[in-house]
């Protein structure tokens, strides 16, 4: 049911605007970050849990820097 609900009209609404972008690479990264986006959602509501923590995990690298 959130296939036919949330990703086929978002995902046909992409491929429309994708016509009207600047450039074909354009369209393509933000083809490519729905793709990712889905995917993170989609895991998300299948292990809530894991994908917490993971997000964590990645949050804690980006937030610590290493002194040279």
């Amino acid at each position: 049911m959130f296939l036919a609900v949330v990703i086929i009209p978002i995902y046909i609404l992409a491929i429309i605007s994708m016509c009207f972008m600047d450039s074909w690479h354009k369209a393509l990264m933000f083809f490519l970050m729905l793709l990712i986006a889905t995917f993170v959602l989609f895991l998300f509501i299948n292990y809530p849990l894991q994908s917490a923590i993971g997000v964590i995990c990645i949050m804690a690298l980006f937030a610590f820097k290493l002194k040279d």
